[in-house]
């Protein structure tokens, strides 16, 4: 299997741009600065590929469906999964158990959209990422069937490293198969535009051409050209001479002004008496006031997967105001805060028609 530099570059950049993309989301669950450095990727042996950046690690596989298919591997520093399990729980002795693994499970699963989108835009196809749940990583013979091969097949592979400013820094091993790299490698390339080649020949015609006007300029009679402006001139006023109309014309048609009738308007009237009374019979009608804290769009496969102790990411980062909804419709925002024993909201924004306009 051979990969042109422009293809190998061309997965680089669209990992890059996933992998960074889905770790960011360690700002809002860890609630600080996130960096992503990519390493350049490689074609290299299973067996081959240095773990030792990573163990004792834990994995995941990516399934790839729609225009490109394959799978591939995810592998966590354990130490990182557990310091965000310990800022998540604010449990500094977290440890690997049923609930821990869920909320990672959950984590990963929901960030494989923002992965797939974003190698989707890259590579120009339409792909989709299912991710599995997490297990042990004991050494290359136990992902290779996984990846459809053995410990001796070629793959591509990618060390990312990231950082959460104050809380942890850890690595990441991407691995991906055999089947995912050749549908990269159908890409086809970009080519730059030819230039137009003229044979001797054609110049020659060009330039016989060019003597043989030159010729017949100079024995051009002007003494016929009285004449031939005259035939040229009526032929033009023929051809802008109106036609005969082929439908019949009423010339009995009589034309009328049209008349309007009259409003008289009372300037003088008094509406607002009218209209204080019309607000007053809405000022009992009874309205829901709702506070919203976030949203998430979900499958509902992963609806279904739900039990007791999964964690549901928001799309609302700490410290972000709630909305206020009137009957559905929003018309400021606040901060949650905590009166004795009951939660409650103080307005901090009023949104006005405009915003409103800009958010329908």
């Amino acid at each position: 299997m051979s990969l042109t530099n422009y293809n190998i570059n061309k997965l680089d950049v669209a990992l890059s741009s996933g992998l960074s993309t889905a770790l960011k989301v360690l700002d809002s669950i860890l609630a600080s600065p996130a960096s992503v450095t990519c390493e350049n990727g490689k074609i290299e042996a299973l067996n081959s590929v240095e773990f030792s950046k990573v163990e004792p690690a834990m994995c995941a596989i990516a399934t790839f469906s729609g225009d490109v298919s394959g799978t591939g591997v995810i592998m966590f520093n354990e130490s990182a999964l557990l310091v965000t399990i310990s800022q998540l729980t604010k449990n500094d002795e977290s440890e690997f158990d049923e609930m821990s693994l869920g909320m990672l499970n959950e984590i990963i699963s929901q960030t494989a959209g923002d992965f797939a989108a974003s190698i989707s835009s890259e590579l120009g196809k339409n792909i989709t990422v299912t991710m599995s749940q997490l297990f042990d990583f004991n050494g290359a013979a136990d992902i290779a069937p996984y990846i459809g091969g053995g410990v001796l097949d070629d793959v591509f592979s990618k060390h990312v490293s990231y950082d959460v400013e104050g809380i942890l820094s850890a690595s990441s091993i991407v691995i991906i198969n055999r089947e995912f790299i050749e549908a990269v490698c159908e890409i086809e390339e970009p080519r730059a535009t030819a230039e137009p080649v003229y044979e001797v020949e054609e110049q020659q015609e060009e330039a016989d051409a060019v003597q043989q006007q030159s010729a017949q300029t100079e024995n051009y009679d002007y003494s016929s050209e009285a004449s031939l402006q005259t035939t040229a001139n009526t032929q033009a006023s023929e051809a802008i001479a109106p036609k005969p109309s082929r439908f019949k014309q009423d010339v009995n048609i009589q034309a009328q002004t049209p008349v309007f009738p009259s409003f008289e308007t009372n300037e003088t009237e008094d509406f607002s008496s009218l209209v204080g009374g019309n607000i007053d019979l809405l000022m009992e009608v009874p309205v829901n006031v709702c506070i919203e804290i976030g949203k998430a769009k979900k499958k509902m496969k992963e609806v279904m997967n739900y039990s007791q102790g999964s964690v549901i990411l928001l799309d609302k980062r700490v410290g972000e105001p709630a909305d206020i909804t009137v009957n559905g419709q929003i018309i400021a925002r606040g901060e949650v805060i905590v009166i004795e024993d009951s939660f409650g909201v103080r307005i901090t924004e009023i949104i006005n028609s405009k915003e409103l306009a800009e958010l329908k």
